[in-house]
């Protein structure tokens, strides 16, 4: 049987006062990630549009299954040979425009786990060791808030060293710290920033926080990084901070009776609590008179400018021998009544926050006067504004699903339609990662008093038997661009009761709230890995439904909005040799630096060889098909930069030869590199350090021209003639 596959991929060169070249052979498997080319930690993982728009499409479904079906095989996999030098340096320009409003009222993302910048130009970036720096406007205890932020390289033997380090919330004026142990605050917030190495440095979130639009409540939102990196292009990292109160079904804008509930991060407030229980200043008598963790609600009938909000009601929870994780939680339907003369119905707006509290007492003074005093640790909290909801069909918001999916594996799978629709992933494999978005937008009309919120939303979309979806790893991205994880309580996967080849993924309460914008874009991404790809072709249509309003403002007719995004296709690669098949996964190559005046004829080994395999070869063969196969390699087309070709070549090595000959694949065809024998189970391909393919540089009086350098490496395997 015979059947082809084809892949690419891109290599880089990096050129500064060296140049790195690294040649980067996609693997065919479906594991296939960042290989010896610069790692790129990219934030905006979640839309991989940008580099899909620059794969090849891949055969259609008719050619593939008539490759399936056919006698005699043969597999190829195409890889990229890329040289890359650098282009000028440019000045990147801080892309968080997010307003401090939005920071504030947006829902919190918070995890507990390493966050690690983009990588620059020259292979630097930052990693603090949380994922969430706790901030806020009173911590007494100062703890829980600290985090030790780090530069480092994706090359092993960097040196480079951080000359300051530099934080920023929004348009206010940085600081800065460029000595060791000298300490910059930032004014308002009270965030800190300390050199502590030349590549590392002390990160304090506020304890003190001043700089707040509504009362009781810190600021959320993000701290800019920025690390000087000496001799190289600064490293940056956008860091999450703020209080630590979250909320899974947290929605800005609230008609009456919304219930929401809300959750204060464990770790942290065991962190805070600990500190609190153990504190003994040196005070005369001192003795701890009581211990409280307080739930506490309000309305603010004059929005920000509320400097006393109105007390709704403040559970009190004991908490001195010990608390159970659940005292970390509370609900609160929103906009009760309490009664035909309340006023609480008319508040602008309602707060939700937590604060811890040790209560003491001491004595101080000639006659021993019993004093009391105070330990207050706020944890923050969340604001919801009051709307209303449209009461008849004509005023409801509308809601478009523009649905994508794309193999994260594969880039070369997704097949985007005439009108660049990413709608189907082709020759999928097992293991391979398939990425499900939904882009969801909002319309309405804003001059009244609807905010426009769609509320209770969920999303159904059907899913392969063998698809494997991580429920803790959806993500949904209000207008506002804020990313938060949505709880896995809300993520439910059943089999399809109509077809039990199906399963059925639906998403519940998400919540569109446009902030008062007329047209607002929201997005749902997550994330699924294939078990099986023996399957046949698969075809869904995700759907889109939530409630827009109340007929005639009876909360019990809700008045829903809906949306059909449109069908989408996984073509699974079902191509089975019988007995098993021969598969191909060639490895990273990577040539090292030189200079980039070559003056005489240079010929570049691998480095980092390690006999490693350059192709690994997985022979699934039964022994009765084991026949001789010659594992060929083609140029295809010259190693240019579009105007200049590079000076050099790439030359295979008779391993078998003890004389230094070589074919120089700018010959043109296939160049055989392996032939095995009737009824060897092939391995994967290794070679000397001096042997395999090598590459060639001329030598000349000018420097090699900047540029990125590509071609193409054809590999094949296919019956011995």
């Amino acid at each position: 049987m015979k059947f082809y596959n084809s892949f690419s991929s891109k290599v880089l060169v990096i050129f500064f006062l060296l140049i790195t070249i690294v040649i980067s052979l996609q693997s065919t498997q479906v594991d296939a990630a960042t290989f010896g080319s610069p790692i790129t930690i990219d934030k905006n993982s979640n839309n991989p549009s940008a580099s899909a728009n620059t794969s090849a499409s891949t055969a259609d479904i008719a050619t593939k299954k008539t490759l399936a079906i056919t006698d005699q095989a043969n597999q190829q996999s195409i890889t990229d040979v890329v040289t890359q030098f650098s282009s000028p340096i440019t000045t990147v320009t801080n892309t968080n425009q997010t307003t401090l409003l939005n920071s504030l009222i947006s829902p919190l993302a918070i995890y507990n786990k390493v966050t690690t910048g983009d990588v620059n130009v020259n292979g630097y970036y930052i990693e603090a060791d949380v994922g969430y720096l706790f901030s806020t406007i009173q911590n007494d205890v100062n703890v829980a808030n600290t985090t030790t932020i780090s530069l480092k390289s994706i090359h092993p033997n960097a040196s480079g060293t951080a000359s300051s380090w530099t934080i920023q919330r929004g348009y206010d004026s940085p600081v800065s710290s460029s000595k060791l142990g000298k300490s910059a605050k930032l004014p308002g917030y009270g965030d800190i920033i300390t050199m502590s190495s030349d590549t590392t440095a002390t990160l304090v979130g506020s304890s003190t926080q001043t700089n707040n639009i509504y009362t009781n409540m810190p600021i959320n939102g993000a701290i800019e990084i920025t690390a000087e990196v000496t001799n190289n292009m600064p490293a940056e990292l956008e860091l999450s901070l703020g209080g630590v109160v979250d909320s899974s079904d947290y929605v800005p804008h609230a008609d009456i009776n919304t219930l929401m509930h809300f959750n204060i991060r464990e770790n942290i407030f065991d962190e805070v609590y600990e500190a609190m229980k153990s504190y003994s200043p040196d005070l005369k008598s001192f003795s701890v008179t009581g211990f409280h963790l307080h739930w506490i609600r309000d309305y603010r009938k004059n929005g920000f400018e509320e400097e006393s909000p109105t007390l709704i009601s403040d559970d009190v929870i004991d908490v001195l021998d010990g608390y159970d994780p659940a005292d970390l939680k509370t609900e609160y339907l929103l906009y009760k009544q309490d009664g035909p003369n309340s006023d609480i119905e008319d508040a602008f707006m309602n707060g939700v926050y937590a604060k811890l509290v040790l209560d003491y007492t001491y004595k101080a003074g000639i006659l021993s006067t019993t004093r009391t005093g105070q330990l207050v640790t706020n944890f923050g909290g969340l604001i919801v504004e009051y709307t209303s909801t449209p009461t008849t069909s004509d005023k409801l918001p509308e809601v478009k699903l523009d649905n994508e999916i794309h193999n994260l594996t594969n880039t070369d799978s997704d097949s985007p339609d005439t009108d660049g629709k990413y709608l189907a992933v082709k020759n999928v494999k097992k293991d391979d990662s398939i990425q499900y978005t939904a882009n969801l937008n909002s319309t309405y009309d804003n001059s009244g008093e609807n905010s426009g919120t769609i509320s209770k939303s969920v999303y159904t979309v059907s899913i392969p038997k063998g698809m494997d979806i991580d429920t803790n790893s959806v993500e949904f991205t209000n207008d506002d661009g804020v990313v938060s994880t949505i709880d896995s309580s809300y993520v439910n996967i059943v089999t399809d009761p109509d077809d039990s080849t199906k399963q059925v993924l639906t998403v519940s309460n998400i919540n569109l709230d446009p902030d008062g914008i007329a047209n607002a874009n929201f997005k749902l991404v997550f994330n699924g890995t294939v078990t099986d790809d023996n399957q046949d072709d698969f075809t869904f249509t995700p759907t889109f439904k939530g409630i827009g309003g109340y007929e005639n403002g009876d909360t019990s007719k809700p008045m829903y909005v809906d949306a059909d995004g449109k069908e989408q296709l996984i073509n699974f690669d079902r191509t089975v040799e019988p007995g098993g098949g021969i598969t191909l996964k060639p490895m990273d190559i990577d040539f090292g630096s030189f200079n980039t005046f070559v003056t005489t004829d240079v010929l570049r080994h691998r480095v980092n060889n390690d006999d490693s395999p350059v192709l690994a070869v997985q022979d699934d063969r039964s022994d009765s098909d084991k026949n001789s196969q010659t594992i060929s390699v083609e140029q295809k087309g010259d190693l240019t930069n579009g105007t200049v070709t590079f000076p050099g070549e790439l030359r295979f090595y008779d391993p078998d030869s003890s004389t230094d000959e070589f074919t120089s694949l700018l010959t043109g065809g296939a160049v055989p590199i392996y032939v095995s024998k009737n009824g060897e189970t092939m391995s994967s391909i290794s070679w000397a350090k001096d042997k395999g393919l090598l590459l060639h540089v001329n030598g000349a009086d000018t420097a090699i021209p900047s540029g990125k350098y590509t071609t193409q490496l054809d590999w094949t395997i296919s019956d011995t003639i």
